[in-house]
């Protein structure tokens, strides 16, 4: 199930409109690393604000679990019904947990592991027509503390960015390091 009142994020229907299809990407680049309920607030109040989807990730990585962040997730949706959410869990290397995101119904699954189920893996993720990130680029760590809406707010609209520093950017030299 779709968590409801987020964003399905990256394409994944067919070309021809037809049937969905797995994008298995090597990289997930923007997305608002939270920490809990707080993160998940200010990033919907900015996705609202700014009309864009805000790609989530958990700061717990895979010891926040999938029906912890569906649950999350769901909840945030709810309260914020126009502030549009693309959800991430981040497995990390545990093929096991990018099962259990698919089963309770998560479409965007980081999976930073390496070896023979991963061919497995890619056909479970073009079953569920699920997006399945391999690492990820730039980010946003949010700190709740330090305007966290108006740090979103700055990270979904470039634009407006006046400094990786400004707005908590971890590795801005070296964007491909998490």
């Amino acid at each position: 199930m779709p968590v409801p009142g987020t964003d399905p994020g990256p394409a994944t229907e067919g070309a021809s409109g037809g049937a969905p299809f797995a994008l298995t990407s090597p990289r997930l680049d923007g997305a608002i690393v939270i920490d809990g309920l707080a993160g998940a607030r200010a990033a919907a109040e900015a996705a609202r604000r700014t009309g864009r989807a805000a790609v989530l990730i958990p700061a717990a990585g895979p010891a926040a679990g999938p029906g912890w962040w569906l649950a999350l997730c769901q909840q945030v949706a709810t309260e914020t019904p126009d502030g549009r959410l693309h959800p991430v869990y981040d497995a990390g290397s545990m093929p096991g947990l990018v099962m259990a995101a698919l089963r309770v119904g998560l479409r965007s699954v980081l999976y930073t592991g390496c070896g023979p189920q991963d061919a497995a893996l890619d056909g479970l993720a073009a079953a569920a027509g699920a997006v399945l990130y391999r690492r990820v680029g730039a980010c946003l760590r949010l700190d709740t503390k330090r305007d966290p809406v108006g740090a979103c707010i700055r990270w979904l609209c470039p634009s407006s960015l006046q400094s990786a520093e400004a707005c908590s950017i971890p590795n801005a030299q070296n964007p491909g390091q998490r």
